[in-house]
Parts: structure tokens; sequence; C-alpha cells
């Protein structure tokens, strides 16, 4: 059980991590096609 919750909890912090990326990588791709 505990394994089991880890394991969704560290599947949903690399969801969150993989969605704050794109979204930084996408501003700074704006950014720098605006400059």
């Amino acid at each position: 059980m505990f394994e089991c919750r880890t394991f969704i909890t560290v599947k949903e912090i690399g969801e969150v991590l993989g969605v704050s990326e794109s979204k930084s990588f996408h501003s700074a791709k704006q950014e720098h096609l605006v400059e």
C-alpha cells in the first residue's frame, strides 16, 4: 500500500515537473522570438 502511494506520488510529481518544464521552455522560446 505504501509503495503504491509512493509510486503514484512520484508519477504525479513527474507530470507536474514535465508540465512546468514545457511551460518554461515555451515562455523562454516566445521571449527569445520577441527580442
